[in-house]
């Protein structure tokens, strides 16, 4: 009898952020089990949002030349003689870029979990925003290792425009096109979250995957259909300028 107490009292004690991390990684239906049981999301937040910053800074030349490249390719194309400089125009960019992550990351989060939550009440669950907070928080780590492994190849090389995406099978004459900017919403990291974030939602709410794939891949499936749309006609845009 006290063993049985002692396995229940292991089994519902809140992980520490190393078996969370862990688990996520090797076992995330009892990761995500014990997270919508005590979802406390500061741990992740953080992690995933100074680690995402730093990967950007790392990379901030890198940017800065890849950005300089693109626009006197673009104001070449244009036949414009830009008297500016570009320089500083670089270096904002750069730090905009690293900023960007810090305020763009917990807002995604946040309508993600915003409209998962709506949608998985809807389908009858249980849970509370916090718990589907955290679900969807803790399932983005795929994407930090995705970015670090991105971060030491690009550094590497020395090149900052490195693509894990399934558009590196497509020709470069493609680029800028419906098929190469559809493709570039997909990689093996995101696929990796959406695939937790459904796991994740499901122990949330207590509702079936089934179900909870509907809010999950639903949100991600309209989010992959706007960023295709607004980088083809961006770039149809920046083509006829």
């Amino acid at each position: 009898m006290t063993d049985n107490i002692r396995e229940n009292h292991e089994e519902n004690r809140p992980f520490t952020w190393w078996e969370k991390l862990k688990y996520i990684f090797t076992n995330p239906s009892k990761a995500f089990e014990n997270i919508s049981q005590h979802p406390n999301y500061l741990f992740p937040v953080l992690t995933i949002i100074i680690g995402m910053a730093i990967l950007s800074y790392l990379r901030i030349d890198l940017y800065k030349e890849f950005y300089i490249e693109q626009m006197q390719r673009q104001f070449a194309s244009q036949g414009v003689n830009f008297q500016g400089d570009i320089q500083s125009m670089a270096k904002m960019q750069g730090y905009i870029s690293v900023f960007g992550v810090i305020i763009m990351l917990p807002i995604t989060w946040l309508i993600k979990s915003g409209l998962v939550h709506g949608i998985s009440k809807a389908a009858g669950g249980e849970g509370t925003f916090k718990q589907g907070f955290a679900a969807i928080v803790y399932a983005y780590f795929p994407m930090l290792l995705g970015s670090i492994i991105i971060t030491i190849i690009s550094l590497m090389v020395g090149k900052y425009d490195i693509s894990a995406t399934f558009a590196v099978i497509l020709p470069e004459t493609m680029k800028g096109n419906f098929l190469y900017n559809l493709l570039s919403q997909f990689d093996i990291f995101v696929i990796w979250y959406q695939i937790l974030a459904v796991i994740g939602i499901s122990y949330a709410y207590d509702i079936s995957k089934k179900k909870a794939s509907i809010g999950v891949l639903g949100t991600w499936i309209i989010s992959i259909l706007l960023a295709t749309g607004i980088a083809t006609v961006s770039y149809s845009l920046m083509g006829n300028m």
